[in-house]
């Protein structure tokens, strides 16, 4: 996206500001570095085998939430920029 909004003329995150979900490895060396949504995977793994291999409990109902952490970098403009003209 990044990519593409250059392409078009835009700047990130002058013109637009860009969030990823999933803070994958590359998401630091895109220029600018990717603002993104970091999701406990490993945990999430951890619980999901753990539920597979709990065989004397039923799993019906059971609501498990992972909480996702904002990793700012520098695709998303600060409050303070203010809005492009």
């Amino acid at each position: 996206m990044i990519h593409y909004l250059a392409e078009q003329g835009l700047r990130v995150p002058e013109d637009v500001s860009i969030i990823g979900i999933g803070d994958i490895p590359q998401s630091r060396f895109t220029v600018p570095a990717l603002t993104t949504l970091h999701v406990p995977r490993y945990e999430m793994g951890v619980r999901a085998v753990d539920m597979v291999t709990r065989m004397e409990e039923p799993m019906r109902g059971e609501k498990i939430l992972f909480t996702p952490s904002l990793v700012e970098r520098n695709s998303v403009a600060s409050p303070r920029q203010g809005v492009a003209s």
